[in-house]
């Protein structure tokens, strides 16, 4: 007995899945909508240690109707995943920071199907595998269903520090990590904010 289309698309949704990446992918700076955060949150969810540097990832467009995107149509969300190629994603390092494009090196859409096919970008690929330390982890699930880009990103930052209970970041180091601060007001000193997970 063929499926009906609601049971073919509940079957493309996504499964709660513990997310792993490097604290430096975590407290990086970028500037991405909710739809783009979770595109990357249905990349990282299916990654697997033995994955091959070249393996495509694959998702349905399903996935990306989560409860709080009801409304929203097929055409938003392809302009959201074109917009993705363009972003850049910049980590410190101790020896200075790391540009590249926003964890994608390439996206293919197949419209019949409404599948998207990525590929990792092979600079991104040591913050993604054989993490042994310094490394985030929370579940993919609470992620999708968080609403804004900032909440998405604020979730992150405190599962890193989920062990003591306690995230202590300066003002402004946050603003830079979700892209809200003022370049002009960089001279400005920000005091440091405490944030308490409960």
């Amino acid at each position: 007995m063929e499926q009906s289309q609601s049971q073919l698309k509940l079957s493309f949704k996504a499964q709660n899945k513990l997310i792993r990446q490097h604290n430096g992918l975590t407290g990086a700076k970028y500037n991405l909508t909710p739809i783009q955060k979770d595109i990357i949150y249905l990349l990282l969810s299916q990654i697997k240690e033995i994955d091959e540097p070249d393996k495509i990832y694959k998702f349905h467009i399903s996935a990306l109707y989560t409860k709080n995107r009801r409304g929203v149509n097929y055409t938003r969300i392809k302009e959201d995943i074109d917009e993705l190629l363009k972003q850049k994603i910049e980590i410190k390092k101790l020896t200075g920071w790391l540009k590249f494009p926003a964890v994608v090196s390439s996206i293919e859409y197949v419209e019949k199907e409404g599948m998207f096919e990525l590929e990792i970008s092979s600079k991104l690929r040591p913050y993604l595998f054989n993490l042994k330390n310094n490394f985030t982890t929370f579940w993919s699930e609470t992620a999708l269903n968080i609403k804004s880009t900032h909440a998405k990103r604020i979730y992150e930052m405190l599962s890193q520090y989920k062990d003591t209970g306690f995230l202590k970041i300066s003002i402004r180091d946050l603003k830079e990590r979700l892209y809200l601060i003022n370049h002009i007001r960089l001279q400005l000193n920000f005091p440091s904010k405490t944030l308490k997970i409960k």
